[in-house]
């Protein structure tokens, strides 16, 4: 059986809506950061609410990408869940 570890260590999520043409906002880490997509033609929008990946930072604005969880590569579990919750 094959398995997959998912770090939450670079998860965040989105307070403000972020476009292509407009950055918005994010929490990640305790802190709620301003924050624009790191490739803005491949999404146009992350709506409010949504998990993000942060893979980098220019300033004080994180750059991030939808983040895309695969079922088959999470394991329910209660350790999972409280990680989500904590973003």
């Amino acid at each position: 059986m094959h398995t997959t570890t998912v770090s939450f260590r670079n998860l965040g999520r989105v307070e403000q809506t972020i476009s292509a043409y407009y950055g918005g906002r994010v929490h990640f880490r305790a802190t709620s950061w301003p924050a624009r997509l790191s490739q803005p033609l491949s999404q146009h929008q992350i709506p409010a609410g949504s998990l993000v990946n942060v893979i980098g930072q220019e300033g004080i604005t994180l750059l991030v990408a939808p983040f895309h969880e695969n079922p088959m590569d999470m394991a329910k579990s209660d350790e999972n869940a409280a990680m989500v919750a904590y973003v």
